[in-house]
């Protein structure tokens, strides 16, 4: 999204100074600029950040009708410990931070809620959902579907004549939203038309509690990552063989699909501090950006 700077409110009396630098940082590379709180009634946030105390249960009121009155997201940093280091309540509208996060992390959950801005303009938000696509563009580029209530279906296009992802990804994703009107195997069956062993497919249940893949290719990665699992990372690559996968799917998962048959480095990161970490580290480690492999990543927050 671009067009008028976007604002960003902080309460800058209750926040760490730690905190700060990093929200300041991330809204350099969103475009957005960073107000404090005395700021808010001349401005048009986008976002609004505070802190939550020891024991405190609600969200406190200022900030309550803050939000209410602009319709924003609200990210609060905790003095509590919570379930997971990031949690996204309200719909996807208020955002709790554990005072155990790592920096990284932080810096992610920042970014997840910037998405569409300045230089996360390829990432997008939805609820409980965020998506990121990232390196080559043009045809050999992965393709992703968003249907406007949570559904996701990416594309990865293998072969390097292949230029059917963008026109294919809407019918993948009706393929893969049928569900009961297809059994399993006439879901494979046309998946399999679709793609034979040019493309693989991600896709995500509108509800967020399913994984649905079509694999055909050992050698591009496809990582399922989250440290609520084990193992934390798995490539899905080998067990795929180009058979329709159905797996849970909970909050913390992240899935990261390549269109380029290279190994990833920091995958470890994807399952600690998620996936807008996992992009972080993939883009610093990327001097030329054209140089960067090309995938998706799909989180649950």
């Amino acid at each position: 999204m671009t067009g008028a700077t976007a604002h960003v409110i902080a309460d800058t009396e209750r926040l760490d100074p730690t905190v700060l630098a990093e929200l300041a940082a991330v809204c350099a590379r969103a475009s957005a600029e960073l107000l404090p709180w005395r700021a808010l009634a001349a401005s048009r946030p986008i976002l609004i950040v505070g802190a939550l105390g020891r024991g405190e249960r609600q969200i406190p009121a200022p900030l309550l009708e803050a939000v209410n009155a602009r319709g924003t997201a609200l990210l609060l940093l905790s003095d509590d410990s919570l379930v997971r280091t990031v949690v996204a309540t309200h719909g996807g509208r208020v955002t709790l931070i554990s005072p155990s996060v790592s920096r990284a992390r932080l810096r992610g959950a920042i970014r997840m809620l910037l998405a569409r801005r300045g230089g996360f303009a390829r990432e997008a938000l939805h609820h409980h959902v965020w998506t990121a696509m990232f390196g080559a563009a043009g045809r050999q580029a992965p393709a992703l579907y968003l249907d406007g209530r949570g559904g996701a279906t990416a594309v990865f296009p293998f072969d390097p004549g292949w230029s059917g992802a963008e026109p294919l990804a809407s019918e993948a994703h009706e393929i893969a939203n049928a569900g009961a009107r297809l059994d399993d195997e006439e879901r494979q069956i046309r998946l399999r038309e679709l793609f034979g062993s040019v493309a693989g497919m991600v896709h995500l249940s509108r509800d967020a509690r399913e994984w649905m893949l079509y694999w055909p290719s050992a050698i591009y990665p496809l990582l399922l990552c989250s440290f609520q699992r084990l193992p934390a990372v798995c490539d899905l690559a080998a067990q795929a063989d180009a058979q329709v996968l159905h797996l849970a799917a909970s909050p913390g998962d992240v899935v990261i699909g390549l269109a380029t048959p290279v190994a990833l480095r920091h995958r470890a990161t994807a399952a600690d501090d998620g996936g807008a970490a996992f992009l972080d580290d993939l883009e610093t480690a990327a001097a030329d950006r054209r140089a960067m492999p090309a995938g998706v990543i799909v989180e649950i927050r």
